[in-house]
């Protein structure tokens, strides 16, 4: 039909049934595609719960509960903190061996892996309360061998200047430097905001099964579809910060595998994440606050790092202790703990040792 026939037909209102029906259409699908998610999302998490129990247990932490995984008998009890985005599965190579000599605790932060989510704010310090809650609340009695990977550093640095005589031993696996984050500038300060701005998102896109979607569509296989997709919906999200975030997938043991996976799928994690982030300065702030004990047994071991100030920055740290020492990682990425487990292992147990000879023959 000719250009000019169109216009008049439009005119004589010809068309108007049909674009009214395929407008009808348009507006069905933008109501029920929601709709399809939330059911989606609803069903697949139901599934989940019963397909990924909790390993541990779910203790008090003043007034919600916390996942708390306990393995091995004896003191010192040596107690696991993970980086910002992990939780205890991020020990599954490590806590299995340290257990067969002692006994040892990981545990889930309030929103991530099994744990309840807990009250603002969620910084450092708030972390410290709910976890020393979580320990009495499990039985997990002091002296504690703290052990703090990334994030996880910060708060157990906290941890024992807030409980020294709880504390035995620190040992911090390529821990974050409270100096970078106390007032941050320029490209921290666009990573915090950045940061917390794609963990805002990921609860909606989580909220509406799309998560849950690429996920899925991930793990069968079709990773054509998957990986534009969940570039389109994550945004800008710098290759490197995907790896570093995507990295422990490949380490941890497939049962571990398929539980991140649920937990990567669900609103309250991004909910979490988000809080994390937007508290880092306040929690770099507390840790920046708080002196080091200098005859606490102190061990840091480091990733290599391309930042030339980051390695002295971490010897500086083992140097605040009369009983420090530093040692790199060979061969290893940010996640020590999944890299060289055999290296971290070793480690705590010759502080386990030291921490018995110095109080006395183990319970």
């Amino acid at each position: 039909m000719p250009s000019f026939q169109l216009e008049s037909a439009a005119r004589r209102g010809y068309l108007r049934p049909a674009m009214t029906y395929w407008l009808a259409w348009l507006v069905l699908v933008a109501l029920l595609l929601p709709g399809a998610g939330l059911l989606y999302q609803t069903l697949g998490e139901r599934r989940d719960r019963r397909r990924f129990p909790p390993p541990g247990r779910m203790v008090d932490a003043g007034g919600h509960r916390l996942h708390l995984l306990r393995r091995g008998e004896g003191t010192p009890t040596v107690v696991f903190d993970s980086a910002m985005a992990s939780t205890c599965l991020s020990w599954s190579l490590v806590q299995p061996e340290v257990a067969r000599v002692t006994r040892t605790v990981s545990y889930d932060r309030a929103g991530t892996g099994w744990s309840e989510e807990g009250p603002a704010p969620r910084d450092a310090e708030q972390h410290v309360r709910e976890l020393r809650q979580a320990l009495e609340s499990g039985g997990a009695e002091p002296p504690y061998l703290l052990v703090g990977h990334s994030y996880g550093g910060l708060t157990m640095r906290l941890f024992a200047h807030r409980y020294p005589a709880q504390t035995a031993g620190l040992l911090l696996l390529d821990p974050a430097e409270p100096a970078q984050w106390v007032d941050p500038k320029g490209l921290d300060r666009r990573k915090i905001e950045g940061g917390s701005r794609l963990a805002r998102r990921g609860v909606w896109v989580a909220r509406l099964g799309l998560a849950r979607l690429v996920i899925t569509l991930g793990s069968s296989g079709a990773m054509r579809v998957a990986r534009p997709l969940g570039s389109w919906l994550g945004g800008r999200v710098p290759r490197p910060a995907q790896d570093r975030m995507l990295a422990p997938l490949g380490r941890v043991p497939a049962e571990a595998r398929q539980a991140m996976k649920w937990f990567w799928s669900r609103p309250r994690f991004y909910r979490s994440l988000a809080a994390q982030i937007e508290h880092v300065p306040h929690s770099a702030r507390a840790v920046a606050a708080a002196p080091s004990d200098g005859s606490l047994p102190l061990t840091v071991i480091s990733a290599p790092n391309e930042d030339p100030g980051w390695l002295p920055a971490q010897r500086r740290l083992a140097e605040t202790s009369r009983r420090g020492r530093h040692l790199l990682a060979e061969g290893s990425s940010h996640w020590i703990p999944l890299d060289r487990p055999e290296l971290v292992v070793r480690l705590i147990l010759e502080m386990v040792e030291e921490v018995r000879l110095q109080n006395g023959p183990p319970r």
